[in-house]
Order: structure tokens, then C-alpha cells, then sequence
């Protein structure tokens, strides 16, 4: 054999081994992008994520059907880690934002998810106070052009899928007025899919609101404990009616010693297993309307 042949078959055999390689590579990425597909595909229930964002508040809601909703957004860019852990890579829609009250531990990382997710519809109440952090919000959801609406007591949202979304508070004259105590104007919104519930309640503090004593009757599995367990967060009055399972405070490293023991006293004398964002992490509750259970980040 020549020379010229030798070089022939070699050549010819690293051409092959590149092309079984290529090919290796590309079922290897094929099998990837399968297998994040599947991990990813929605199971048809319902996953409500309390999210480590700090000292402020972040809720994420993956419905059976799908719908995204993001409530709050936190004080900062942080929850566009927590986002990215949840959603697949190339999942960048938000179906519904919802921000409760312009404070800026609320409506900052709005601000942040809006810049790199489409959102198709944003709620939020025409509440009067002046922050940088809201004007920006209320002009970036302007300048994008995204549909807006408000959400007051009585309003109710139903989703396809059977999720509905309920709002308690506040009375549609209180977001028109300029108040002492923003908090009080922060929603109250109770989720529902059909067995199962939970109360969200941003920062309402139940002892500023007599009202809500009167109208959250209805007991719930879960409780979002209002502005991050303060003092008067809860009534014991409020308790005995929603005789929330479990009690998930939202709450970082702050001045203001949150959460207040007598809270977390309060919570579990009615029976409540107390969570902590910033001692449990990222808090994942999860339901098929009947049945539910709980993880979290970090077992403590």
C-alpha cells in the first residue's frame, strides 16, 4: 500500500470518529433538553411558593392548569434567582403580577421580573404614596403597555383550572386614600382550588384591621403571616376562625426584631407549624385540592 492509501484510510477514520462524536453530542444535548422537558411539565396540581427574598415578600403560584402568577415581588433583584430555580430556562411569561401595596420590600423586584419576563396582566390599586421604586413600576407597566386592573374586597379572579382568587381587603374606597400606614392598604387575597385555601395577606396586619376579624371566617391549610410576623401581625380571634396547619413568615435579617415571639406564640397556640423564609428557605407548598404537603430548603 502507497503512502497516498495510508493517508487515505486515516483520513477517512478521524472523519468518522468526529462524525460519531457530532452525533453522540447531539442525542447527549437531545436527551437534556427531553429530560429537562419532563422534569418540567406541569403535574397538575398546585404549587404555591413562599420565596426567600429577604425582608419583604415574594409568592410565586404555578396553577394545575399552568397559569403563572407572581404576587410581590421583594426588595430586590433576588427573586430572579428563585424564579429561575422554579421555571424551565425558556419559560419567560408571567401571567398575572399581582402587587399588593407600593412599598419598596414589595414592589422593587417587580420591577426586575418585568425587565426580563412578558407579563400579560398586572393588578395593582391606585394606592397614593410617593417612592421611587413605585414610579418606576407604575411607569415601566405603562410603558410596556401591559393590561391593569385593580383588585379590591369582593373582586374575585377564577382561573380555568378551578384556582380562584379572592380579595378580603381593602374596601375599594381605601385605595384612593392617602394613609398614615400604607400596610393597611395592602390586599388580602385568599387562594382557593377546590378542598384547599390559603390566605395571603402581604402586610394587613390583623390587629390594625378590625374588620378582617369579622370577614376571614372560613379556616384555611395555609396562612402567609402578615409583614413579616410584626407586632399585632395576628388576633387570636382571627386564629380560631382560620385555624391555618401551617404558618409561613416571610422575613430576613432587619432592626425590627420580626418576627415578634408573641406572634409566633399566638400562631402556634392555634395549632399552626411555624416556617421561617429565613431559616427555612424557599417554602414550597403543593396540593391537588384534596390532599397537601409542604418542603422547604432548609430542615431546621
Amino acid at each position: 500500500m502507497g503512502i497516498w492509501g495510508l493517508e487515505d484510510k486515516i483520513s477517512s477514520f478521524f472523519s468518522t470518529e468526529i462524525t460519531h462524536r457530532r452525533i453522540l453530542l447531539a442525542l447527549a444535548l437531545l436527551a437534556l433538553i427531553v429530560w429537562l422537558i419532563v422534569l418540567t411539565w406541569p403535574d397538575h396540581k398546585l404549587h404555591l411558593y413562599f420565596l426567600d427574598v429577604g425582608q419583604g415578600d415574594s409568592i410565586f403560584i404555578r396553577t394545575p392548569g399552568n397559569y403563572k402568577i407572581l404576587v410581590d415581588g421583594g426588595p430586590d433583584n433576588s427573586v430572579l434567582e428563585q424564579l429561575s430555580g422554579i421555571l424551565p430556562f425558556y419559560d419567560r411569561q408571567i401571567d398575572l403580577m399581582i402587587l399588593t401595596h407600593p412599598h419598596a420590600d414589595h414592589v422593587t423586584g417587580l420591577s426586575a421580573v418585568l425587565e426580563r419576563y412578558r407579563v400579560d396582566k398586572v393588578v395593582y390599586n391606585p394606592v397614593p404614596y410617593s417612592s421611587s421604586e413605585y414610579q418606576r413600576f407604575k411607569d415601566q407597566v405603562e410603558g410596556l403597555e401591559i393590561e391593569r386592573s385593580m383588585f379590591t374586597r369582593g373582586q374575585k379572579i377564577e382561573l380555568t383550572d378551578g384556582v380562584s382568587l379572592t380579595c378580603f381587603w381593602p374596601l375599594k374606597q381605601e385605595t384612593f386614600m392617602e394613609l398614615e400606614d400604607v400596610n393597611k392598604a395592602s390586599m388580602v387575597i385568599r387562594l382557593d382550588y377546590s378542598d384547599f385555601s390559603s390566605l395571603l395577606t402581604a402586610d394587613a396586619e390583623f390587629g390594625e384591621i378590625p374588620q378582617l376579624d369579622n370577614w376571614l371566617w372560613k379556616p384555611v391549610a395555609v396562612l402567609k403571616v402578615p409583614h413579616q410576623g410584626s407586632r399585632g401581625a395576628v388576633t387570636e380571634r382571627a386564629l380560631s376562625s382560620l385555624r391555618p396547619k401551617l404558618a409561613v413568615i416571610s422575613v430576613g435579617e432587619n432592626k425590627f426584631g420580626h418576627p415578634v415571639n408573641t406572634e409566633i406564640s399566638k400562631l402556634e397556640a392555634a395549632g399552626a407549624k411555624v416556617l421561617r423564609t429565613d431559616q427555612n428557605g424557599t417554602i414550597e407548598v403543593v396540593s391537588d385540592g384534596e390532599r397537601w404537603y409542604y418542603r422547604s430548603e432548609k430542615w431546621r
